[in-house]
């Protein structure tokens, strides 16, 4: 079993008895709970995850308390601040223009991704978002080809990775939305 959090180095989690969860309107069997988790952050202050079956056999999401706790926001997070900086090295006829643009693509995966969370209680509009931020991931790969064809900045070919793992981590989050997500 695969825990996808980011509180990658704390010590495995510790399942919590059932009936003790402070989630009490949710009910195990319709939202496919298998377990609820508790575990300590870098501070000291306690999170409760519930864990449901992800797409792939053995995987699972860990679905927090805010969006924070989701690995395709994380992700979209770093990304951005990493998209940021080489739009910062582009010449300055180009930083107007072509930097603006990728630093409003790259800026709108996370921004998407954070107003699904926030519309997660219906499915369709969820999908929707991580449509979106889907989207606006291809649109932010393509202005760094192009970038990458133009000025041969440094880094441009690991950020590509990055986004294309990120990629499809979002592709696979949106079909587990689809097929899934209880309300």
């Amino acid at each position: 079993m695969i825990f996808l959090s980011k509180y990658q180095d704390n010590p495995a989690p510790e399942p919590v008895k059932a009936g003790t969860s402070p989630f009490r309107s949710l009910d195990r069997t319709s939202c496919r709970i298998k377990k609820v988790f508790r575990r300590k952050n870098h501070s000291g202050k306690l999170t409760l995850f519930l864990a449901n079956r992800g797409p792939e056999m053995g995987s699972t999401f860990m679905v927090g308390k805010s969006f924070k706790d989701l690995n395709i926001y994380n992700g979209a997070f770093e990304v951005c601040l990493e998209v940021h900086q080489i739009s910062l090295k582009l010449p300055k006829y180009e930083l107007y223009e072509l930097g603006s643009q990728i630093r409003r693509s790259a800026q709108s995966i996370r921004a998407n991704i954070v107003e699904g969370w926030g519309r997660r209680h219906y499915a369709a509009d969820y999908a929707k978002f991580l449509v979106h931020a889907h989207a606006s991931l291809l649109e932010t790969i393509s202005h760094l080809e192009m970038i990458m064809k133009l000025y041969q900045l440094d880094g441009i070919p690991e950020l590509l990775m990055k986004l294309e793992k990120l990629g499809s981590q979002i592709f696979n989050y949106i079909n587990y939305v689809r097929n899934n997500w209880k309300t």
